[in-house]
Formats: C-alpha cells, structure tokens, sequence
C-alpha cells in the first residue's frame, strides 16, 4: 500500500505553504461528506474536521485520498490508503489478521520556514492500529471509516507515542 504514496497530492516545495494556493492534479476527484482528522505527537498537533479531501487513485480493493489543511504556521499536507481483502466482509476491524483491511496514514507538516516534517504511520512499522472499515466500495464511489493508530513519538513529545484518530464518511 505504502507504494501509492509516492508523491504528495501537494507538490507545495514550489508554493506557498497555504492549501487554497494549491490546485488539485486534474486526475483528481473532490469527495463529499466528512473527514475529520486529530493528531498529537512530534510534530505538532491537528485537529480538523471537515478536512477536504481528493480521491487520487481507484482500486479493485482500495482506495488513496489526498488532501490539505492549514493552520497558523503553515499546513498539514495527508495521505490516507485504505484496502480491504477481496471478498471481505464489512464492517470489519483494521489490523486483527492478514484478511483484515488496512490503512496507511502519512501525513506532512510544512512550516512557513519552508521545514518540511513527515510522519508515517503503516501497520507492520511499530504502528498500532485499532477501528472499523464500515463501507469501501471503490467502483460505487463510497468509503466509511474510523482508525486509532499509535507509533513510538520522535520529536518534542508530551507522551511516547504518536497518536492519530480519523474518522471518514465519504463519497465521490
């Protein structure tokens, strides 16, 4: 799933570091409904709703959403991969056996001094993850979810992990 990532739907190194200065790639769908997004841990912390979000990239099995939101220092650039085995039945909880769905978050902290900041959290990485694959239906265009995911903080940290909820009612 990681290999989705390769590169950020910002592209912001050219650009101010302000999401509505950026335009989406035109292979780019807009979702609707809600994403809403919190984060604590070396980096910062974040806590949005209503993150707008771009469906990147249709799969038989998944799905990779892109999207920005600023803040007062610059911007927070996400990634989000979602994937559920074939034939899974949903709901179904992420990470508890190798049929489980998964979901992979990177996220991008870029600061007016031009710093950029990547944090990555994918199962298997020292990642915990917890939360429940609702809908995915890649084809329909319909996505529902909510993850916990955890990993070692690095950085100026109040606590030893990282954490990061997000929760995703979408449709394109």
């Amino acid at each position: 799933m990681l290999a989705l990532l390769g590169t950020n739907v910002c592209a912001c190194a050219s650009r101010s570091w302000k999401c509505s200065e950026f335009t989406p790639p035109a292979s780019a769908r807009e979702t609707r409904g809600e994403l809403h997004i919190r984060y604590s841990g070396g980096v910062g912390t974040l806590d949005r709703k209503d993150v707008p979000m771009f469906l990147r990239q249709e799969m038989e099995h998944g799905v990779y959403l892109a999207g920005c939101v600023d803040d007062d220092d610059g911007m927070w650039d996400l990634d989000v991969v979602v994937s559920a085995p074939a034939g899974a039945d949903l709901p179904a909880a992420f990470g508890a056996d190798e049929a489980s769905p998964g979901i992979v978050v990177r996220l991008y902290r870029y600061e007016d001094d031009r710093s950029v900041q990547p944090v990555l959290f994918e199962e298997g990485q020292d990642v915990d993850v917890s939360g429940t694959l609702e809908a995915l239906e890649a084809q329909a265009g319909s996505l529902a979810f909510e993850a916990s995911l955890s990993k070692p903080c690095i950085g100026d940290c109040d606590s030893a992990r990282s954490q990061l909820e997000v929760d995703a009612q979408l449709s394109w």
